[in-house]
């Protein structure tokens, strides 16, 4: 399967939205962050 949301792509996004719409840039937590995109990939098998 091809990962749509891979980390790359994700941040983009979020780097995009923030420069619309305003707020800071950054990740709290790397971890939580390829916790969550591995699970949309368990749950889409």
């Amino acid at each position: 399967m091809n990962n749509v949301f891979d980390e790359e792509k994700v941040l983009l996004y979020h780097k995009l939205i923030i420069e619309s719409s305003g707020g800071s840039f950054g990740v709290r937590d790397r971890e939580i962050l390829d916790s969550a995109l591995q699970n949309i990939f368990q749950t889409l098998k």
